[in-house]
């Protein structure tokens, strides 16, 4: 009594793979209403990916064509894209509750708006691996074309790991709050620039108690115009051995970056990775700003040489 129902296996390949909706209808149907302990029934939805396209039957049963969908973007790509809908003539809202993703040229999940239109995405209890090119294991962006709209993100207790470049990419005029989010593990493609967490251009992003380890440059470095605050943030320096470059837990900007980055940072933790490189826990490169605040190792001097200062009294 009160234990989680055992659900049988979801789909097995359909009669038509192109065509896959007697199977899932008959799948909503059985799993749809069970009841909730406490009170209230699920509303549980069903999907399907047949290699090149992504099927789905939402648990509340709305329509999803024409006011919001999931899309497949490159044929190559092997999950599922988020967009907002061009046709749709607004901004829309998706919301994702314990979905897991793995692999994908283009990263696990690519989140953006087009044509001046805003996607907004809640995340909660997600976990994403691996990436096979493209940006990140999470991507979220603007499109490349001119009046390319934005994307708005908040992610709860999500993982996005093991991709062969970033972990959380955030570029554009695109926002990011994480909360309890973890980016271990990411940059395998050779190069010494990937990050666990890293924002670009513009784009805004809190993180509350992240952990960002074990990645293959720094861990958490945030470059161009971008304002960023995180506060109960861990982050460990490199992964990869690059005497030739500083190795850094927090790091704004760099010697091919420029902007005037801000980062604010709240009672951060500091881990040293197996880097030969020179190890630092923040560096701020001119005409950006780290913030600090409750920071138990405050070093002497920036290796950036930007600036480099307390806050909050």
């Amino acid at each position: 009594k009160g234990c989680p129902i055992r659900l049988a296996p979801l789909l097995t390949t359909p009669a038509n793979i192109n065509a896959p909706w007697p199977e899932m209808n008959a799948l909503w149907t059985l799993y749809s209403g069970l009841p909730k302990r406490g009170g209230g029934s699920y509303a549980t939805g069903v999907c399907y990916h047949n290699g090149a396209t992504f099927f789905m039957r939402a648990g509340d049963n709305r329509n999803l064509i024409g006011g919001s969908q999931i899309v497949e973007a490159p044929s190559s790509q092997v999950n599922p894209v988020l967009r907002a809908d061009t046709a749709s003539g607004a901004s829309r809202r998706f919301v994702i509750d314990g979905l897991g993703l793995m692999g994908g040229t283009d990263g696990c999940l690519t989140v953006r708006g087009d044509n001046g239109f805003r996607a907004r995405v809640d995340l909660a209890d997600c976990r994403m691996f691996g990436s096979t090119a493209g940006r990140g294991v999470v991507n979220i962006q603007p499109t490349a074309a001119a009046g390319g709209g934005g994307a708005d993100v908040i992610a709860v207790n999500c993982a996005a790991n093991g991709g062969t470049r970033d972990g959380f990419n955030v570029s554009g005029s695109a926002t990011l709050i994480t909360i309890n989010c973890i980016a271990d593990w990411n940059g395998w493609e050779g190069s010494t620039f990937n990050n666990g967490y890293t924002c670009h251009d513009t784009s805004r992003a809190i993180d509350v108690r992240g952990s960002f380890r074990n990645n293959q440059d720094r861990s958490v470095h945030h470059v161009h115009d971008t304002q960023t605050w995180m506060l109960g943030s861990e982050s460990g320096t490199r992964r990869g051995a690059d005497a030739t470059d500083i190795s850094v837990c927090f790091m704004i900007n760099g010697a091919g970056n420029s902007g005037t980055a801000n980062m604010w940072l709240d009672t951060p933790r500091l881990f040293n990775g197996p880097s030969g490189a020179a190890q630092h826990g923040y560096a701020a490169y001119p005409s950006s700003t780290l913030f600090h605040a409750n920071a138990a190792v405050v070093p002497a001097g920036n290796p950036g040489a930007g600036g480099f200062a307390g806050y909050g009294g």
